[in-house]
């Protein structure tokens, strides 16, 4: 059984940008993608979970940018888990190239007993074998995001290809979509270095969504709202300002 979990793939066209090189949104998307491979091997994917009337609920997350590689380019995506706490735990990611990590990041999980709705112990939920070893690949903790004077300069409906197995709008689409508010020279000035993300209520088809924003030390805050009441908070810092 093994803590670490790698697996060396191709950029393709699709996960890529008008930059040719991985999206911001697709480095979300593997990411997750490969915490669902890894949950698999572990015993615990998407129907190990839902035997036991359990859902992974991804709580926050945060994406660091550095080279993002090309298309046809060679990379390792790994991840891993780190030690869990009584509720939430950890796990971290790395897209590796050319033998050093140029993105990476980490989730702060939970885990949903579906039919109460209530979140349920965290530890002892892995195998007792695995082992937790490796340190965090963003070490420094999540941050507090809260707009407090947010200008709405958008609205999203969400759609059906929104909507994920969990029956609501999967975690990716929010970034996806956020990040579509955004014209493509926007968001080349914008030009992220991290984007950060804290999930706090399910969205679901047909609702309409609010993107309201703020600049930030270095960035730029976005709150996600729905009938008024925040959905999903999100932080965009510049990478101008993570040189500094």
């Amino acid at each position: 059984m093994r803590e670490v979990f790698d697996r060396e793939l191709t950029v393709t066209l699709s996960m890529t940008d008008a930059s040719g090189r991985i999206s911001y949104a697709d480095a979300f998307r593997l990411f997750i993608d490969a915490a669902a491979a890894h949950a698999e091997e572990l015993g615990l994917g998407l129907y190990d979970m839902r035997a036991k009337d359990l859902f992974w609920l991804a709580v926050k997350t945060r994406v660091h940018f550095g080279e993002r590689p090309r298309i046809g380019s060679r990379f390792i995506l790994r991840t891993w888990p780190e030690a869990a706490d009584k509720i939430r735990g950890n796990r971290s990611y790395q897209i590796i190239a050319d033998g050093k990590p140029v993105v990476w990041g980490k989730t702060e999980w939970a885990i949903l007993n579906t039919g109460t709705n209530r979140l349920v112990p965290m530890r002892g939920i892995y195998p007792p074998s695995l082992t937790f070893t490796k340190e965090s690949a963003s070490p420094e903790p999540f941050s507090r995001i809260d707009p407090e004077n947010a200008v709405e300069y958008a609205r999203y409906t969400v759609r059906s290809t929104d909507i994920d197995v969990g029956k609501h709008m999967n975690n990716v689409a929010y970034v996806r979509a956020v990040l579509g508010s955004f014209s493509s020279e926007e968001l080349e000035a914008l030009d992220p270095a991290s984007i950060e993300v804290l999930y706090k209520t399910s969205c679901f088809e047909g609702e309409e969504l609010v993107f309201s924003r703020e600049s930030s030390a270095g960035g730029t805050d976005i709150a996600v709202t729905k009938n008024g009441e925040p959905a999903v908070m999100m932080r965009i810092k510049s990478g101008n300002a993570e040189a500094e």
